[in-house]
């Protein structure tokens, strides 16, 4: 039993022993107080180059998350870009297939043929065959790499005429210059003070046709069918004219001016009475013309 009893003396603990402060007197008033060894504060504060580079990593994370927002901002604008430019080739594709319609449709009068017209002849510049990027660039600005710019349409062979449209087409005042209009007809349209100027209208058929003040300088009228055709007062300075039918075409106050005349069919003296034109003004042989300056 006392074995035993020792044993357990032995095994119980030690309470440990209790520091308590020491409390120190100052000199001379004998106040107390506590060393500075006891002070623990609960907290402590950082350091100031801890706090520095948690607000570079936070500044790191922000350049991060506005370089993600501004990728996908491309990301987004990417595909918007291509729709548009798709968008917009498909309204110029449109438009040129309405205006096609609205010509070749049978309509009297006008009815939108001008306008239809006008902007099929229209280009947004003038390119060569087959350019390279920097043709484009050059010659139509930053937009056509991307958008294919509008260029003229052939208007060969065209029937604008009274025939096919049940009355006279009106066609008043339309700039068309520098048109295709090879083998067009347009036998008793209405083309008074129209724009034909630099325009092809090789062998095409303008019987008829009301042309009085018509701007036709420099156009090729080879082959052309101008029997018939009021050509009063119309500027045909330097255009061509051989091979053409002028059967019953009134000249009067024509400017015949450079005009190539020779070879023209069924012209007379009776013609050119009334017009006028210029040393360089070709005409066939034993046809005379008096100078427009002596007008």
């Amino acid at each position: 039993m006392s074995t035993r009893r020792k044993r357990t003396k032995n095994t119980q603990r030690k309470p440990l022993p209790v520091i308590t402060p020491k409390i120190v007197k100052s000199g001379a008033e004998g106040k107390a107080f506590m060393p500075d060894t006891a002070i623990q504060p609960a907290v402590m504060a950082e350091p100031p180059d801890q706090a520095e580079s948690k607000w570079t990593h936070c500044k790191r994370w922000l350049n991060y998350l506005f370089h993600a927002l501004e990728r996908a901002g491309l990301i987004f604008l990417i595909p918007t870009a291509y729709v548009l430019i798709v968008d917009l080739e498909d309204r110029q594709a449109q438009r040129i297939a309405q205006a096609w319609q609205l010509i070749t449709q049978n309509a009297p009068g006008n009815s939108g043929k001008v306008q239809a017209l006008e902007y099929l002849n229209i280009a947004d510049c003038y390119l060569p065959h087959d350019p390279t990027k920097w043709e484009l660039f050059k010659s139509c600005g930053f937009t056509a790499l991307f958008v294919s710019p509008k260029q003229k349409e052939p208007l060969s062979g065209i029937d604008l005429s009274e025939k096919t449209h049940s009355s006279s087409v009106y066609l008043y005042g339309s700039k068309l210059s520098r048109a295709e209009l090879r083998g067009a007809n347009l036998s008793i349209a209405n083309l008074n003070k129209a724009d034909l100027s630099g325009a092809s209208l090789y062998e095409a058929d303008l019987s008829g046709a009301s042309l009085l003040f018509a701007n036709l300088s420099g156009t090729d009228l080879y082959g052309a069918n101008l029997s018939g055709a009021n050509l009063h007062e119309a500027d045909l300075s330097g255009a061509s004219l051989m091979n053409a039918n002028l059967s019953g075409a009134d000249l009067v106050d024509a400017d015949l001016s450079g005009a190539r005349l020779r070879g023209a069919l069924n012209l007379v003296q009776q013609n050119l009475d009334d017009a006028c034109g210029d040393d360089k003004t070709q005409l066939p042989e034993g046809l005379t013309i008096k100078n427009c300056e002596e007008k």
